[in-house]
């Protein structure tokens, strides 16, 4: 049961050898306007489930210089800010499915697997069905998730 609640938690990816995530996470952040932010998993022992969730945004500034003339990209923000946040979740979702630690029940017999080799109260090192190694640190929060 000790083990349980230190899997308990929101874990920030800090490194990983699985080439996909790699190659997906390099993908994304070499996107124009794209800023990829940090990968997490977000383990909820009471619910026996687990889900990644990848932190990006868009880069897109207010006005560029052309040729010593600024050019206003505002009209041009607004218009492609809402489908480029639209395949950026579908980005996500990609990621979500290829990456071993993919969301799923963790009774689902036909979910992917990962072995916890090392767990205490801030680190996890673990290991998923082809030998892929995922190190992780515990997000501390200093406030309840509903308050500020």
């Amino acid at each position: 049961m000790q083990s349980l609640s230190a899997l308990h938690g929101r874990w920030k990816l800090v490194y990983t050898s699985h080439p996909q995530t790699l190659l997906l996470l390099t993908a994304l952040d070499s996107l124009p306007l794209v800023d990829v932010g940090d990968v997490y998993q977000v383990v909820d022992t009471s619910a026996m489930a687990a889900y990644n969730k990848v932190l990006a945004g868009l880069e897109i500034p207010d006005q560029l210089t052309v040729l010593g003339a600024a050019v206003d990209l505002t009209p041009l923000k607004r218009l492609i800010q809402d489908p480029l946040a639209s395949g950026l979740g579908t980005a996500r979702a990609l990621l979500g499915a290829v990456a071993p630690q993919a969301a799923s029940q963790v009774g689902d017999a036909t979910s992917l697997w990962m072995l916890t080799t090392y767990l205490d109260d801030s680190l996890r090192i673990s290991r998923d069905d082809n030998g892929a190694v995922f190190v992780m640190l515990k997000e501390i929060t200093l406030y309840d998730e509903s308050g500020p």
